[in-house]
């Protein structure tokens, strides 16, 4: 095993192939430390799947620690816990770096006693509630306040989560890191010459209840009456695909393409052939008020222009300072906006130089997340 060792949980898709190529995770690891560089830890999120020992990377070269995925939840998390405690304790590496407390856990309590020289426990999204089961839920947030206190940083991607945690837990701010969900910056400078398809719109992410995509068609069949020349294009997967697809083929929207699950490059050249992107929340989901949306930051660095709602405060609050996107609060305003955007050139302009102010506060963040993680 490496000197630095990554533990995370996620899920195992069969039929996406896992990319570990982006993000503030693997495509940061890889970028700075070289696909060979560290070693992972790999949980399953869900009862089901596997736990997998990386010795270099995330590559196809693994084993598993059998049976462990198959465990009852419960049961199964202290068992993750137990494995990653032994894959510590013999390999002793330098550096850890955790996604969520209960991956952190063990690496803290070994900082604690001084057995590891650095852990960093990353915080992607956060919510009031994890569990309804109140003594897990308590249980979650003890094990979160420990790996806060006891790490050499809190890397958080939402403002709103430090503020919280400096507010819930007494926590002084000196803990923190805040590193955003950007997009990693070497994968967009290579995207950034792509030409705009006038008048193209995008949406990348669940299609689920989450986002009322029949009143979206419906916007956009009444938008297609006024001007011709508009397409839809609608990225990722989800229980409510197959009943909109035969909608859309029943009402012929023939401007609506369902482009399937994509691998992450295919998606990001989606988005920079566009030039609006649909980012639309409800608020139905227990972490979207701690957000930092990923989907967002994705649309802006490449001057996609986004259209969300208030949900997502991290988000909203740069939007409304820098002007960096649209935000809507009714199916009306939605309507207005997306015929402005649609037919006024220099309304959707005038988001240009917002979304680049706002790309430009977080140019350097990616070499000061290293500066900090590296020995």
């Amino acid at each position: 095993m490496k000197d630095l060792i990554f533990i995370c949980h996620s899920s195992y898709y069969k039929d996406v192939p896992f990319d570990p190529n982006f993000g503030i995770t693997f495509g940061f690891l890889n970028h700075y430390f070289g696909e060979s560089g560290y070693s992972t830890i790999r949980h399953s999120l869900y009862k089901g799947g596997e736990s997998r020992i990386y010795r270099e990377g995330c590559t196809d070269n693994y084993y598993k620690v059998l049976f462990l995925g198959s465990l009852p939840n419960v049961i199964r998390y202290i068992s993750e816990l137990v494995v990653n405690f032994f894959i510590l304790l013999f390999n002793r590496p330098k550096i850890v770096i955790a996604i969520d407390p209960l991956s952190c856990f063990i690496p803290s309590l070994l900082w604690k006693i001084g057995y590891i020289k650095k852990v960093f426990f990353i915080t992607p999204d956060f919510a009031e509630e994890r569990f309804e089961n109140k003594i897990l839920n308590k249980i979650y947030f003890f094990i979160d306040k420990f790996c806060t206190f006891n790490s050499s940083r809190n890397i958080v991607c939402a403002q709103t989560v430090i503020d919280y945690k400096i507010s819930m837990y007494k926590a002084p701010g000196k803990l923190f890191f805040h590193m955003p969900n950007i997009p990693n910056p070497w994968v967009i400078d290579n995207l950034k010459n792509i030409k705009k398809v006038v008048n193209r719109i995008v949406y990348v992410g669940n299609i689920s209840k989450q986002v009322d995509f029949y009143n979206i068609f419906k916007i956009f069949s009444a938008i297609k009456n006024k001007e011709k020349n508009i397409s839809l294009h609608i990225i990722g997967d989800g229980d409510l695909k197959n009943s909109l697809v035969s909608y859309v083929r029943e009402n012929d929207l023939e401007d609506i393409h369902f482009c399937g699950q994509l691998n992450y490059q295919d998606t990001l050249k989606e988005i920079a052939e566009s030039e609006i992107g649909i980012a639309l929340y409800n608020g139905s989901l227990s972490y979207d008020k701690f957000r930092d949306s990923c989907k967002i930051r994705e649309y802006q660095s490449l001057l996609t222009i986004p259209i969300t709602t208030l949900v997502v405060k991290a988000n909203v609050d740069e939007i409304k300072e820098f002007n960096s996107g649209v935000i809507v609060n009714s199916n009306d305003m939605l309507s207005e906006i997306l015929s402005k955007l649609l037919l006024a050139t220099d309304y959707k302009r005038s988001f240009l130089y917002g979304m680049g102010t706002n790309n430009n506060l977080y140019l350097n963040k990616y070499k000061e997340m290293f500066s900090l993680v590296n020995l």
